[in-house]
């Protein structure tokens, strides 16, 4: 699965358990988070398409991913977005923040040194412009 020219591993975060998770993007472009524990990596939750870094993060609580992603549009086309992934039963949801979705590149996502969970997510809007943006959970 790994090691093989696969996937391209750009994410990685390491729960207090050891239990670490990483996203990568697979050669065909399709993003994929594993998950590594016991010396074995196993897909956590396949068919995400990563931002570019596909960046990844723990909640306090190390129950959830937040995942730089995107999302298809009804007409098609992706948004840029947060996915978060439950650690437990690898589903995965949208953050859905409509600040997010106007982005056409998604980037890292980073966890504040604040306590609380917020994290600062970048994005590209085209043109030559973008931001960085405040997501609260």
């Amino acid at each position: 699965m790994l090691g093989q020219g696969e996937a391209e591993l750009s994410g990685v975060v390491v729960a207090q358990s050891g239990v670490a998770y990483a996203a990568a993007r697979s050669t065909g472009g399709e993003g994929v988070v594993y998950r590594y524990s016991d010396g074995a990596a196993s897909v956590l939750h396949p068919g995400t398409e990563t931002g570019d870094p596909p960046g990844i993060k723990l909640t306090p609580d190390e129950n959830t991913l937040l995942v730089s992603a995107f999302s298809p549009a009804d007409d098609g086309s992706l948004h840029s977005n947060v996915l978060l992934v439950d650690v437990a039963s690898g589903e995965g949801s949208l953050l859905n923040d409509p600040t997010l979705v106007e982005n056409v590149g998604s980037g890292g996502i980073h966890q504040s040194k604040v306590e609380g969970w917020f994290y600062a997510w970048c994005g590209y809007a085209g043109s030559g412009k973008g931001g960085v943006y405040g997501v609260g959970m």
